[in-house]
């Protein structure tokens, strides 16, 4: 999550251009395209490593109640019920919960990149038509 600041500033950037696009903009669509599609691998590579550190967090926070139980208790429902009012274990479930925070913020990211994407290539490609002379088909309905 190192670079996660910079990708926010690449993605807001893609925002606004994209809100200002007119349809009429080919060049524009196929740039925000084209910016949206290499952004949006970074964010899914992002995304990854998040599932893999909330699942790491997850397990700790498992362990680190399943550890004070123990301490806490030879009885395994009071073991369970006094640690979880433990600060240690309380923290460690935040930090999961944290995790699963940002992992939903990546991904939300992610999908309006999508959305960018493909709104953009619908944009383009009717350009594209609109400019393009009409031919006659072989095959289909002219």
């Amino acid at each position: 999550m190192d670079n996660y600041e910079e990708l926010l500033e690449m993605i807001n950037e893609i925002s606004c251009r994209y809100s200002v696009l007119t349809d009429t903009d080919e060049l524009e669509a196929f740039s925000i395209m084209r910016d949206s599609s290499i952004l949006q691998s970074n964010f899914e590579e992002m995304l990854a490593d998040c599932y893999k550190l909330a699942a790491d967090k997850e397990r700790m926070a498992k362990a680190t109640e399943a550890r004070r139980s123990c301490e806490l208790s030879d009885k395994p429902t009071n073991g369970n019920r006094m640690a979880a009012f433990d600060p240690e274990v309380i923290r460690a479930w935040k930090e999961y919960s944290e995790s699963i925070k940002q992992t939903k913020y990546v991904e939300a990211n992610a999908k309006l990149l999508s959305r960018i994407y493909f709104d953009c290539k619908m944009i383009y490609e009717a350009c594209v038509r609109r400019m393009s002379k009409p031919q006659d088909k072989i095959v289909g309905r002219v």
